[in-house]
């Protein structure tokens, strides 16, 4: 069940953007867009639900 799920879920990832790759971005580090993005996601509230495709 949990299997079918997580391929259900790479599906989609696929089918909307297949373009991406697995492998880290290494790049310039922003200590205030960390802090900004932080707090963003601090205050964040996430609810469940069921995803479908």
């Amino acid at each position: 069940m949990l299997r079918s799920k997580g391929a259900l879920i790479d599906d989609f990832v696929t089918e909307h953007f297949g373009g991406t790759v697995a492998k880290a971005v290494r790049g310039g580090f922003d200590t205030r867009g960390y802090a900004h993005g932080q707090l963003a996601g601090d205050a964040a509230a996430l609810t469940a639900g069921t995803v479908t495709a």
